[in-house]
């Protein structure tokens, strides 16, 4: 794909037949993979998961494959991220939160696969079981990291270390038993340079301010501060984020989900560090006829000089998943 006459360029990556949704999307050794569920509905009690490849870079993808068998009970894929030889490792989830449960019944194992096959990695026994675990992402000589959060009413959120490729993982509370209004969910993480990280959570209680969190360390995620930032059309829209070190530039993507719409802003890191209240305004790159709970949860990966964004839209009962191929700005 060295030239798009459009942009941003939609396509297709599942046309919408079953209840196909929360799409990820990372790459393998340059390759674009989309992993993705397929059930009856939104809250299903029986979940297929499925991987796409594309060899165009976006533009066109393949047959899907069925990379778990075992469809009893709720399951989905939560984050993703990489290990050192290239492999893409899966937080696989089972279970789902009830009303006033924050996730102690869920459990999560870490899995990888070079595109073809599917390895257990590990099966951690987490103190606090979290509802959802993010894409992963590493910290030169400190290991692998991953945010997680619990839900209800009550609510939790740390990080998860790994000093071994996910052989054994370290649970690192930040807050805990905090109020739904207080705690960032869904969060996703850009490492800036030498000791800084920089992550964006979305609020999931209609109380005061609807603006997403900036969760930040600048002494190699020893301890974090958490504020409010001016991006306030996100209430229920997780955060899919893109730091650039070449240019120093964050680019973060959401779906809002009761305007149908793909919105994108562009941040040199430096305007928003310790400044959470300097994002620019947004852009809209794409917008659906279909608006609710069962359109959105946008994702994004940086293949080349374009960024590939992966949301589902549909109804309650038949959703597709769409793919976004955006210049990098």
């Amino acid at each position: 794909m060295s030239n798009i006459k459009e942009n941003p360029l939609k396509v297709t990556i599942v046309v919408p037949n079953q209840y196909s949704a929360w799409p990820l999307i990372g790459s393998i050794r340059g390759i674009p993979v989309c992993i993705y569920t397929v059930a009856d509905q939104h809250v299903a009690t029986e979940t297929s998961l499925y991987m796409k490849t594309s060899a165009t870079n976006g533009l066109t993808w393949g047959e899907p494959k069925e990379i778990f068998t075992e469809k009893t009970g709720i399951k989905g894929i939560t984050g993703l991220g990489y290990n050192k030889d290239g492999d893409m490792l899966l937080w696989y989830r089972n279970g789902l939160w009830g009303p006033g449960d924050g996730g102690s019944s869920v459990t999560h194992q870490l899995y990888k696969t070079d595109g073809e096959s599917v390895t257990l990695v590990s099966s951690p026994d987490f103190p606090l079981r979290g509802g959802h675990i993010g894409n992963m992402f590493r910290i030169p000589n400190k290991g692998l990291f991953a945010f997680y959060n619990t839900y209800g009413e009550l609510r939790s959120w740390g990080v998860l270390r790994s000093t071994d490729e996910g052989l054994t993982w370290e649970q690192i509370p930040i807050e805990e038993n905090i109020p739904m209004g207080d705690c960032p969910v869904e969060m996703e993480c850009a490492y800036i340079e030498n000791n800084k990280i920089l992550a964006l959570g979305r609020k999931d209680k209609e109380e005061g301010t609807m603006a997403m969190f900036q969760i930040q360390s600048s002494d190699w995620g020893e301890t974090w501060t958490k504020e409010y930032t001016n991006i306030e059309d996100s209430y229920g829209n997780s955060p899919s984020v893109i730091y650039d070190n070449k240019t120093g530039r964050i680019h973060l993507y959401y779906f809002v989900r009761f305007e149908g719409e793909l919105r994108r802003r562009m941040v040199s890191f430096q305007d928003v560090w310790d400044s959470p209240q300097n994002w620019s305004d947004s852009e809209v790159l794409v917008t659906e006829p279909y608006r609710g709970w069962d359109t959105g949860n946008v994702k994004t990966v940086a293949v080349k000089d374009k960024h590939i964004c992966t949301y589902y839209a549909g109804t309650g009962t038949t959703t597709g998943v769409m793919g976004v191929i955006v210049n990098d700005g």
